[in-house]
């Protein structure tokens, strides 16, 4: 049996670049056969059939231009273009950015002032709300407790009891009353 052989790079990806356009069974076909041949199992290489490799020679074909390396990016890339300043207008640009700085936070104080207000004012709102219920509630309270006091029965009155009462099965005959 011969030894086994070694491939290149190169080799490999002009056998892969002819494979492409191939159906999958084909495809399968070729890497056994391509497999044994490298394996010494074989003495001759893969048969494709056809001797043209089309996509190999339009890989060839098509090369990529070597474009230059852009230089790397700054933190802001506007500066690699920018003209030079004096050293007024780079006051004049920090002067406004302190600016625009110090309105963005009485912007952000404003807001939150006016969140807190809102919140303070319904919870006042709430407060005197339950105030109001609170005083309802008692005055409620009284004057049922008036009612009961000077409504309610005397105590005769709750002595008193019924001396007759009707029979369950309501054929209206008093209890107490049996004559026989």
């Amino acid at each position: 049996m011969p030894p086994a052989r070694r491939q290149t790079r190169q080799e490999l990806e002009a056998f892969m670049a002819r494979l492409e356009g191939r159906d999958s069974v084909a495809r399968y076909r070729l890497l056994r056969e391509r497999k044994a041949y490298l394996d010494g199992e074989r003495d001759e290489d893969a048969d494709f059939g056809d001797d043209a490799a089309p996509s190999a020679s339009k890989r060839s074909a098509v090369k990529k231009k070597n474009t230059p390396q852009k230089p790397p990016l700054t933190k802001k890339p506007v500066v690699r273009k920018q003209k030079k300043m004096t050293k007024k207008e780079e006051a004049d640009i920090v002067r406004r950015d302190k600016a625009a700085k110090k309105a963005r936070a009485v912007q952000h104080v404003e807001a939150t002032t006016a969140l807190r207000a809102a919140a303070n004012e319904k919870e006042r709102d709430r407060i005197l709300q339950e105030e109001k219920d609170g005083v309802n509630a008692r005055i409620r309270a009284l004057t049922e407790l008036k009612r009961r006091r000077a409504g309610g029965r005397s105590a005769a009155e709750k002595k008193r009891r019924k001396t007759s009462t009707t029979t369950p099965g309501g054929n209206g005959e008093a209890i107490g009353n049996e004559s026989e």
